[in-house]
C-alpha cells in the first residue's frame, strides 16, 4: 500500500472509529457513508449511500413543476467523470451530446453520461450537488454514480495521488460526499426503461467472440498451422521457424485490421447524438480491429507456412 493510499484509508478508519477493516461506516451530518477499500495491484476506494435513504423533499422555492416531485425512470443511471479532451472532441464533432447545466465550471470539468432527460437532470444536478462533485474530483475521485443499478450513490477512487495535496483529504472527501447525498431530490418513479445504445448488445457479443478467438488462436497457430515446428521447449535456433510465419502474417493482419476498423468507425456514425455514443463506437471499432487482425494473421501465416 502506497503512503498516500495508507494515509487516506487510515484517516477514514479514524473517522469511523475503527482500527482495522476494509468495510465500515462513517456518520457525518446525518448521513451514514459506507466505505469500502480494496488493496493490491488495482486498489480502489468507494463511498456509497442509498439514494432514497438520503434524498430530500423539495424545499420551499425550489419545488419542481409547482411542488410535485419530479418523476423519472429509475434508476437514473447518471455517471459522472472528469471531462477530458477526448470528451470535448467527441462533443465538438457531434458524436456525443451531453447535458449542459449552465454552470461553466461544472460543464467544463465534468462529463455527464446518462439517458435521464435534461429536465430531470437539471433538478438532480443542482448547485450544491455540482459543487460537491467538483470537490470530489479535485480530491482524485475518478467516477461518481448517482442512482446506479442498485439505487446507490457511489464515489469511486482508483488512484491514490492525494499526497500531492499536502494535507489529509479523508474528512474533506466524506464531507463533500455527504453534502452531495443530502442535496439530491426525492423522485417519483416513472414506468419504463432507459433506451440502450444500439451497439451495446453487439459489443457484448463481439467481446465474447474476441475472447474465444484469442483463446483458440494460440493452439490453432502452434498445432494446426505450424505442426511440429513449435515444440514446448524450443532452442534459440528453432524459434525463428516457429514465429517467422506469424510475424510475416502480422503485416497483412494489421493492414486488414486498420481497414476494418475504419469501416467500423464509419458505420458507427449513424448512432451519434447520445452521451455514450463515442464510448460504444470506440469499443465496436476496437473489437472489429482485433478480430480482423487475428483472423487475417492466422490465414496469412498458414499460407506462409506451407
Amino acid at each position: 500500500m502506497a503512503d498516500a493510499e495508507s494515509q487516506l484509508v487510515q484517516e477514514l478508519r479514524e473517522l469511523a472509529g475503527v482500527k482495522q477493516g476494509d468495510s465500515f461506516e462513517i456518520a457525518h451530518d446525518g448521513v451514514r457513508v459506507r466505505v469500502s477499500y480494496s488493496g493490491g495491484s488495482s486498489s480502489s476506494l468507494t463511498l456509497a449511500v442509498t439514494y432514497d435513504t438520503v434524498a430530500r423533499e423539495a424545499q420551499s422555492g425550489t419545488a419542481y413543476r409547482g411542488g410535485a416531485p419530479p418523476s423519472a425512470i429509475r434508476p437514473l443511471m447518471i455517471e459522472l467523470f472528469p471531462e477530458t479532451d477526448g470528451h470535448r472532441q467527441a462533443k465538438a464533432s457531434g458524436t456525443d451530446i451531453e447535458f449542459q447545466s449552465g454552470d461553466r465550471f461544472f460543464d467544463h470539468g465534468v462529463y455527464v453520461d446518462t439517458q435521464t432527460p435534461a429536465d430531470v437532470l437539471a433538478h438532480v444536478l443542482e448547485a450544491e450537488v455540482r459543487r460537491a462533485v467538483l470537490e470530489l474530483f479535485a480530491l482524485d475521485f475518478t467516477t461518481i454514480n448517482i442512482d446506479d443499478h442498485d439505487r446507490n450513490v457511489v464515489a469511486r477512487m482508483v488512484s491514490f495521488a492525494s499526497a500531492k495535496h499536502g494535507e489529509p483529504t479523508g474528512a474533506r472527501a466524506v464531507d463533500a460526499f455527504a453534502r452531495l447525498a443530502r442535496s439530491l431530490p426525492r423522485l417519483a418513479t416513472r414506468a419504463g426503461e432507459h433506451a440502450k445504445h444500439p451497439l451495446r448488445g453487439v459489443n457484448k457479443a463481439l467481446a465474447l467472440f474476441a475472447v474465444t478467438v484469442l483463446t483458440a488462436s494460440f493452439p490453432i497457430y502452434c498445432s494446426g498451422i505450424m505442426g511440429n515446428k513449435c515444440p514446448n521447449e524450443m532452442s534459440p535456433t528453432e524459434l525463428p521457424a516457429c514465429v517467422g510465419p506469424g510475424l510475416i502474417g502480422l503485416i497483412p493482419g494489421i493492414l486488414v485490421g486498420a481497414l476494418a476498423s475504419a469501416a467500423a468507425v464509419a458505420f458507427t456514425r449513424r448512432y451519434r447524438g447520445r452521451s455514450d455514443s463515442s464510448r460504444h463506437g470506440a469499443m465496436f471499432s476496437g473489437l472489429v480491429f482485433f478480430l480482423a487482425l487475428v483472423t487475417t494473421t492466422l490465414l496469412a501465416s498458414s499460407i506462409v507456412a506451407r
